[in-house]
């Protein structure tokens, strides 16, 4: 797959704050060499490495996911369909220093700065990241909703829009549905 970026994060022993290692290429796997890898040389447990597929919007290491916020780590694998111009609406709800403290200027960027202004708001994990997928489509918003969301205790996910999935049946496999499951 040919991949704007690539990255992985993970919570070392002792430390409250997850370390990631981020690049704007993909790459097989981070290095310990790397000034931003922290912890054991296996660090564990590990967040899932995550490729951001070209999509149009920024590209380069603060693009590639996961997205940290405090013990937080998030990642879409996904598209926001019409990015900027039909997600500036859900923009405009969050507040002004949310945006401006973006990472990236990319549709995940924005996806993720939802989610956080719902868990800072003390809403529960899963419940966030159905609430980011309902507003969206409220908001005639399509594309592809694939989150997932940690805070190294508990992963939340979800498989929502135009997402193909797979499924194993008990004889073949079949198509899932594009629903939302979030834990």
């Amino acid at each position: 797959m040919n991949v704007d970026g690539f990255g992985i994060g993970w919570y070392a022993d002792g430390d409250p704050v997850p370390a990631r290692y981020r690049r704007a290429a993909a790459r097989s796997g981070p290095t310990p060499a790397s000034p931003t890898w922290r912890g054991s040389p296996a660090p564990a447990p590990c967040w899932p490495p995550c490729a951001r597929p070209p999509d149009g919007t920024e590209s380069g290491a603060a693009a590639a996911a996961p997205y940290a916020s405090g013990r937080w780590l998030f990642s879409h694998n996904g598209v926001l369909n019409g990015w900027p111009a039909a997600t500036a609406c859900l923009a405009a709800s969050l507040p002004a220093e949310d945006l401006l403290a973006l990472e990236a200027r990319c549709d995940s960027a924005l996806a993720w700065a939802l989610v956080a202004a719902r868990l800072k708001a003390g809403t529960p994990a899963g419940q966030a990241l159905a609430s980011v997928i309902a507003d969206l489509g409220r908001h005639g918003i399509t594309g592809r909703f694939n989150f997932l969301l940690t805070d190294g205790e508990v992963i939340s996910a979800t498989a929502a829009g135009d997402t193909p999935a797979t499924c194993a049946g008990r004889a073949r496999r079949r198509r899932c549905g594009g629903g939302v499951r979030a834990r």
